[in-house]
C-alpha cells in the first residue's frame, strides 16, 4: 500500500525560482534623511572646540566681577554635566572667590542662596571656608532670622 504525499500548493503562473511577495505602500517617514547623513568626527570636533572657546570666552571672562552670576554659571556647568572641559577656569574662578571672601570678608552680601552656594562650591572644591559666614543670617539665639521666611531659594539652597 503506498501513499503518496503533495507538495504546497504553488501558483501555477509563478516560476519556481521567483518568490511571490506582497508590497505595501508606505508613507514616507517624517524623519526623512535625518539620520542616515553624518558629518565626519573631524568636523563635530572643531565644532565641539569652537563652542567651549565660547563658554571660556563668555562665561569666564565676562563674569569675571560678577561673583555670584558666575558661581550660579558654575553651578550650572556642574550640574550639566560638562564641568570636565573647564576645570582649570572653574579652579581659577574658585581661587579669585575665595580670595575676595578671605580678604574682604564680604558682609554687604545679604542673599543667604549666594552665600549658601558659594560655601558649597567652595567646599565641594577643597577650599577651607568656614561656618561662621552664616552666623549673619542667625539671630541672638542661634535660630535663623525670622525675615529669612520668604527667602524661599536661600533657604531651600542651605
Amino acid at each position: 500500500m503506498s501513499v503518496q504525499v503533495g507538495s504546497a500548493a504553488q501558483p501555477q503562473n509563478a516560476k519556481p525560482d521567483e518568490i511571490a511577495r506582497r508590497t505595501a505602500n508606505f508613507h514616507p517617514s517624517i524623519w526623512g534623511d535625518q539620520f542616515i547623513n553624518y558629518d565626519d568626527s573631524q568636523d563635530m570636533q572643531g565644532q565641539v572646540d569652537e563652542l567651549k572657546e565660547v563658554v571660556r570666552r563668555e562665561v569666564f571672562t565676562t563674569t569675571a566681577g560678577d561673583l555670584s552670576h558666575q558661581l550660579k554659571l558654575i553651578d550650572a556647568i556642574q550640574r550639566l554635566g560638562v564641568a570636565y572641559h573647564f576645570e582649570r577656569e572653574i579652579e581659577e574662578a574658585l581661587e579669585r572667590v575665595h580670595t575676595t571672601l578671605h580678604d574682604h570678608d564680604s558682609d554687604d552680601d545679604g542673599d543667604l542662596y549666594n552665600v549658601a552656594l558659594c560655601f558649597r562650591l567652595l567646599r565641594q572644591h577643597g577650599h577651607n571656608v568656614s561656618c561662621d559666614i552664616f552666623n549673619k543670617f542667625k539671630d541672638e539665639n542661634g535660630s535663623f532670622k525670622e525675615s529669612l521666611i520668604a527667602d524661599m531659594s536661600g533657604m531651600l539652597s542651605f
